[in-house]
């Protein structure tokens, strides 16, 4: 999350601007989405007569739109304190390093116990129409021998799964094999960490 947040528009933007006011309006370069999706954010959402809490996984509807009504405020964000088992990662390509829109980003959390992953939280930024937790993807890595092979596979798992998220576009040819890429430096950085 601090790595996200750390590339989120210029440091006046950041000095000025709420992680909120980057998801509500859910634009898909949103770089905190990703983060907070691996960490099973939730927000509290108020109104002058109501108060609701939803999984931000849940708020997130389409590029543009999210559950907030007209009279309603995002006035918290809730993150469940994560296990300390979990390490994690973010990253973020744009077409330059200062205030750079996101073209794909992606955050992973591991947990690995005995060489095995107990636990893979896997989201994508920019790289789908809106970020998204890919539980199929995660789903295939849990119970894997954590090795350099498993990561390869996960990679080529995302790579499916995005495709079927988006669907076939001009820039697939480039975008997947860099999203694979990024998942696959992602896990190691994160292995070599544990």
């Amino acid at each position: 999350m601090v790595k996200a947040s750390k590339t989120l528009g210029s440091r006046q933007i950041r000095n000025r601007a709420t992680i909120a006011g980057n998801f509500i309006n859910n634009a898909p370069c949103a770089d905190s989405v990703a983060p907070l999706l691996v960490y099973d954010a939730s927000v509290e959402i108020k109104s002058k007569t109501s108060e609701r809490i939803i999984k931000l996984n849940d708020l997130l509807l389409k590029p543009y739109k999210t559950q907030l009504q007209r009279n309603e405020l995002a006035t918290k964000i809730i993150l469940p304190i994560p296990s300390k088992k979990l390490k994690g990662d973010f990253y973020k390509l744009g077409r330059r390093r200062a205030v750079s829109i996101s073209r794909i980003s992606l955050a992973v959390l591991l947990e690995v116990e005995d060489k095995i992953i107990k636990q893979m939280k896997i989201a994508s930024g920019a790289v789908t129409p809106i970020g998204k937790r890919l539980s199929d993807v995660e789903e295939y890595a849990n119970g894997k021998i954590c090795c350099d092979k498993t990561f390869k596979e996960i990679a080529v798992k995302l790579g499916e799964r995005i495709l079927d998220v988006s669907g076939l576009r001009w820039s697939s040819e480039y975008k997947i094999p860099v999203v694979q890429q990024m998942c696959y430096q992602l896990l190691k950085g994160i292995e070599h960490r544990l």
